[in-house]
Formats: structure tokens, sequence, C-alpha cells
């Protein structure tokens, strides 16, 4: 019976001492009257936040519920030009691409219809500590 209990016991600290590490959660909102979405594909070290919509003009809020932001976080923004994109926390605003770093990629067509998008990393500094993002964006197209 000891010997039952010694191997219970065992495993059971071996079971404690792993660290299994979360998603974390997010409350996202596309908060534009026309159509659209913002989706989030996320793996163990980067979260990309899809943007979607029909106009070319759209907003919307991530906010972090649990867990820490991934190292890579991009938003992806699904328009046919680029105008103007600026995203916020609750103490900076980054403005187009003097603090972004934007680049414009083709794909052969993604579920929406658009053929191409643009990628926007977010600075981990600009994360650090941040809650909810706020997020405007307008294509040249529209």
């Amino acid at each position: 019976m000891r010997c039952y209990c010694l191997i219970f016991l065992l495993l059971l600290g071996q079971g404690c001492s792993n660290h299994i590490s979360q998603q974390p959660t997010f409350n996202i909102e596309y908060t534009h009257k026309k159509p659209g979405k913002i989706e989030l594909v996320s793996t163990k070290n980067s979260s990309v936040f899809i943007v979607t919509n029909q106009t070319g003009i759209g907003k919307g809020s991530i906010e972090i519920l649990s867990g820490e932001w991934a190292t890579n976080t991009t938003i992806r923004l699904y328009l046919r030009g680029l105008e103007g994109f600026n995203v916020s926390n609750s103490s900076e605003q980054l403005v187009g691409s003097e603090k972004l770093n934007v680049s414009n990629l083709l794909v052969t067509k993604h579920q929406s219809g658009k053929t191409q998008y643009y990628d926007v990393k977010l600075p981990n500094t600009f994360l650090e500590k941040t809650k909810k993002l706020t997020l405007n964006w307008v294509d040249f197209y529209r």
C-alpha cells in the first residue's frame, strides 16, 4: 500500500511541476456600421488579427482578457490600398508607417475576395502593459 501511495505522490508532484502555458484570450470588436470583422489566427509565439470589411474604412478594438501578448503580434488588413492606419493604447498612438512596420503582400485569393493585404507588425514595447488596442483604417480605393 505504501508503494502505491509513494508512486501516486511522485506522479502528482511531477504533474504539478509541468507548467502549461495558455493561449491568451481576447475580446475583439469590429465597431464600424458597415459589414466586416476582425478574426484571430494564433500560434504559440504569434497572433495575427485579420481585418476584412466591405467599404475599406473601419475601426475596432482588441482587448486582452488573460495571458500575454504574443512576441509577434500583427494586424493583417485585407485592403486594395492602405491610405491610413493607426493603432492606439491608453497612452500612445502609432500612425501610418512612421512608427509601424508595414508590409504589402499579395495572395492568390482570400475568402473575402481580396487579393492583397497589409501586415502591420506591432512593436513589443507598444504592447507592454497594454490591455486594449483601438484600430482605425482607410483604404484609398474606397
